[in-house]
């Protein structure tokens, strides 16, 4: 019997072992299926001129001393489709993609055999890119359909052209800007292109002299829930497709345009997608204001589509100008929840 009893006692303990040993860890250590999962692996870009170079852990990914697209290129095949970290610079100083022509500094796209997953950017790049005849190409940072970003680095370009860009998103994917600062003279700061999402919940993305900083030009939609988004004489959030424009959250969206026919969000009197029916604005928090203490409007609407406010705060500075000025057929609703601060002109109360 008491042979029995120890056989017994063998085969429980076997048995309660084998069960422990199948169990997932759920300790939060990561070395079980319960863990959480180990961090994308971080590629820092590093270099000048037409010699940068890739490094994870220490180590050299691809060739060093190539031109800065070569070494994005061959961040992507090393990360083979799994997400990573991309930072630019060595976490200090800012790093110079350099001159370019009719090209982005750096693309983001998938190719055949070769795709990326979810792309994290830090750090802080800068480039000049010029056009030769308006290109549509004229980014430091070009994402092509598609890839997602999450970004909260540093992003400008230098260039005081018209249409220069700090980055360009042409996607269906989404991009999500989280902090850093994105800067651009006299362009287009953030370029929606296409379909996809821009969301921005943090940083500041600003135009530093006579350009917009947000410009929604398709279908794709834009989220502004917090950071700043501004600009120093034109116009802060442009809207020239028929995709919607939020402001939530505490998004401080800010200029000092004194044009009697744009505002700190312009919608465009040259959209000709966008129809009756269409919300281009909708705004449920958040603060939209222009500084200039003469003309100017916080918000123009130039065309046919819809402007809903039920929260937040629209001003205009000084006694001249609008907080609203509604110069087309679009309807402009403004809920119980929302404050206006200056005048409106063509808005039903």
């Amino acid at each position: 019997m008491k042979k029995k009893s120890i056989v017994w006692l063998i085969v429980l303990a076997a048995v309660f072992a084998l069960t422990l040993a199948a169990c997932p860890d759920t300790s939060g250590g990561g070395g079980g299926g319960g863990g959480p999962p180990p961090p994308p692996p971080t590629y820092i870009v590093t270099g000048s001129g037409e010699a940068f170079t890739t490094t994870k852990g220490g180590v050299t990914v691809g060739t060093a001393g190539q031109p800065i697209q070569d070494v994005i290129n061959a961040i992507r095949t090393h990360a083979a489709g799994a997400n990573c970290v991309i930072q630019f610079g060595d976490g200090s100083a800012v790093l110079d993609a350099g001159t370019f022509t009719d090209t982005p500094a750096v693309t983001l796209q998938n190719t055949t055999g070769e795709t990326w997953g979810m792309v994290t950017l830090t750090g802080k790049i800068t480039s000049n890119v010029s056009s030769s005849g308006g290109s549509d190409s004229f980014t430091t940072i070009s994402i092509a359909d598609p890839v997602s970003v999450t970004s909260s680095a540093d992003i400008a370009n230098s260039n005081t052209g018209i249409f220069a860009k700090a980055v360009r998103f042409n996607s269906a994917g989404a991009l999500t800007i989280t902090g850093g600062t994105l800067s651009n003279p006299a362009g287009y700061t953030v370029f929606n292109a296409s379909t996809g999402t821009v969301t921005i919940s943090g940083g500041t993305i600003k135009s530093t002299t006579s350009g917009w900083a947000v410009y929604n030009a398709s279908t794709g939609t834009i989220t502004i829930s917090g950071g700043t988004v501004s600009s120093t004489s034109s116009v802060a959030v442009y809207i020239s497709g028929s995709g919607k424009v939020t402001v939530s959250g505490t998004a401080n969206i800010t200029s000092a345009s004194t044009s009697a026919t744009n505002g700190t969000i312009n919608l465009s009197s040259y959209n000709s997608s966008a129809t009756a029916t269409d919300v281009l604005l909708e705004m449920t928090g958040g603060t939209v204001t222009n500084t200039s203490t003469t003309t100017g409007n916080a918000i123009y609407h130039g065309n046919k589509g819809k402007i809903n406010i039920t929260g937040g705060t629209v001003s205009k500075a000084g006694s001249g100008g609008n907080a609203i000025y509604n110069n087309s057929t679009g309807v402009v609703t403004i809920g119980p929840g929302a404050t206006i601060e200056g005048n409106n002109y063509g808005v039903t109360p």
